[in-house]
């Protein structure tokens, strides 16, 4: 029986992609009562409203205190997990007034700090890679836990806000947001792998490899060292490669059924879309994309999220083009946060703003409700075992990187005390001494990696990290 090349290849069932993967070893043991910890970084973008987010005083007090605060309009939905919140004042981006490359505009330089903390590559492209991506090489390190080291998704009422990635696998190689669920769907819980055509498809790759080994050592021999290398590469890694396959086997009766999603089927993506139709498309993908990233930190598909959900179009909080004498919300959010502006202190232009925050506060609640439904197999909640970090862009509309609106929900499985409202101390900027910075971002992020169980120190720029935050916990 001759055995071409060709067929070869596609006997071995394994595509051009599989010939990339590392070799993988063996799967890590873990106890069947083990609930693993998982992380989701929520993107919201253009961050909050000053005077609208940060903590109010408690019953009369005259100031917040850590303990004793009330969550202020735009917190509000968040109050039924008031308990699991940690707030912050003063969390700074220190690293972009460190950053020797200029941003090529306001919006890059916080969208390549954001996530990495550390100097930028080009005006446009971080410089190293993001804390989310971190997080998941170090898991799957040096053994895969998960089949999908993490995953990143977006609602957005437009297609390409997939792009605009502020996540990365290492210097300028950004990582791309998946936006419609159908494609989600697909990854995350790929028919493969639960249909009953499956087994047919093991048992002949089963037979194929075994016919290969026993049987064509000649042909191998024959091909060019090229693509016996290939094949060889491909024997020698079969198992770990179906061990990946076949990794959080036993949480199938997790996967949601298709009909998750069937509410995309209702979505119009024609052209000329009507300020409705956006938002039904923005409302679409933010719902579905959110309910999808549960749905899989819940299976161990994956132990790392990130769901970006950006600004809500006009339709969805009232706003028509020329409210306000600006062009757009985009215009007037930065309007409304200017210093010299009259919007910026005239209450109708703010309540819009604050409504178009509100939408994003909204979906975080939606986020939090599914993972506080969900229970682990020890009786836990979904919940208890993820942290959730809030993160953004830039601090408001004059995209500002200091006083970050940002909090975490959460203990992680009791790392963490929460509850709380920690305030950090400002410190003159040694570079200019007229300006002052906050605790910086990138302590932030180790506290959250050690959380996770991630050995780490530093993250960033090393001469802008201090290290964890030890108040957090």
């Amino acid at each position: 029986m001759a055995l071409k090349r060709r067929s070869l290849f596609r006997s071995l069932g394994l595509g051009a992609a599989a010939l990339s993967l590392p070799a993988l070893g063996a799967r890590r043991a873990k106890g069947a009562d083990d609930v693993p910890k998982r992380v989701i970084f929520f993107y919201g973008g253009s961050g909050s409203l000053p005077g609208s987010w940060e903590p109010l005083p408690a019953g009369g007090a005259a100031e917040a205190t850590e303990t004793e605060f009330e969550l202020n309009e735009l917190m509000q939905p968040l109050a039924p997990w008031r308990d699991q919140l940690l707030l912050f004042e003063n969390l700074d981006m220190v690293s972009t007034r460190r950053d020797p490359t200029g941003a090529a505009n306001a919006h890059h330089n916080g969208a390549t700090h954001c996530m990495t903390a550390a100097n930028r590559l080009t005006g446009d492209r971080a410089g190293d890679v993001s804390i989310d991506q971190l997080i998941a090489r170090r898991l799957n390190d040096p053994a895969p836990l998960t089949r999908l080291p993490s995953l990143e998704v977006v609602g957005s009422s437009w297609r390409n806000g997939a792009e605009s990635s502020v996540l990365y696998s290492g210097p300028g190689e950004q990582v791309p947001f998946l936006y419609e669920p159908p494609e989600i769907y697909d990854r995350v819980f790929p028919g493969e792998l639960a249909d009953e055509g499956a087994a047919l498809r093991r048992a002949r790759r089963d037979l194929v490899f075994g016919f290969v080994r026993s049987e064509h050592q000649e042909l191998l021999r024959r091909l060019p060292s090229a693509d016996r290398l290939k094949v060889e590469q491909h024997l020698a890694t079969r198992s770990d490669l179906e061990a990946r396959l076949g990794l959080g086997s036993g949480r199938e009766d997790l996967w949601p059924g298709r009909d998750v999603i069937a509410a995309w089927d209702d979505v119009d993506f024609g052209y000329n879309v009507p300020p409705s139709g956006k938002d039904a498309i923005w409302q679409a993908t933010s719902e579905l994309n959110i309910r999808l990233a549960v749905a899989a930190l819940h299976a161990d598909v994956t132990r790392v999220a990130t769901v970006a959900i950006h600004d809500a179009p006009a339709y969805t909080f009232g706003y028509a083009d020329g409210d306000f004498e600006s062009d757009n919300p985009h215009d007037l959010t930065h309007k409304v946060n200017g210093r010299d502006t009259w919007q910026s202190a005239d209450p109708d232009a703010r309540a819009a703003i604050r409504r178009q925050h509100l939408a994003t506060m909204e979906k975080m609640r939606l986020l939090l409700e599914l993972l506080s439904e969900r229970i682990e197999p020890d009786g836990s909640t979904l919940l208890d075992n993820t942290l959730v970090v809030y993160v953004s862009q830039i601090a408001d509309g004059s995209h500002s990187t200091e006083r970050l609106p940002w909090f975490t929900v959460g203990h992680c499985q009791g790392f963490f005390r929460t509850g709380r409202y920690l305030r950090f101390a400002r410190a003159e900027d040694p570079e200019r001494s007229w300006r002052t910075d906050g605790r910086p971002h990138n302590d932030l992020f180790v506290s959250v990696a050690q959380a996770m169980g991630v050995d780490l120190e530093s993250f960033g720029n090393p001469e802008v990290c201090t290290g964890p935050i030890a108040e957090m916990r």
